[in-house]
């Protein structure tokens, strides 16, 4: 008998604009620096959190290796290759050999 198809991935939220993800962009800056800043008493890093990921982000949307859900800014974001990359994660020797592995489970 045949199985039925998936059922397809759900439609995309509303597109927010530039300048509504920029102002995000803009708070999550500021509220890390702020943390950053009290936890170092004070001093502001020049290299943090904040900035790798929005410098991750801005690479995969401009190199458009992101894969669905789009925009990726402000998310753990998929990529084109996935499947394949934890296909060859899974046969590493560290990852057979790990005693603990964390997962995010994909919502589709």
């Amino acid at each position: 008998s045949a199985s039925a198809a998936p059922p397809p991935p759900p439609p995309p939220a509303a597109s927010e604009s530039e300048a509504e993800r920029l102002a995000r962009d803009a708070e999550a800056m500021e509220a890390m620096a702020g943390k950053m800043g009290r936890e170092r008493g004070g001093e502001r890093p020049g290299a943090w959190k904040w900035a790798v990921r929005k410098g991750v982000w801005d690479f995969m949307e401009e190199n458009d290796v992101a894969d669905f859900p789009r925009p990726v800014h402000h998310r753990i974001p998929s990529f084109k290759g996935a499947a394949e990359a934890a296909d060859r994660l899974a046969q590493m020797d560290e990852f057979k050999n790990a005693e603990v592995i964390k997962v995010r489970r994909v919502w589709m």
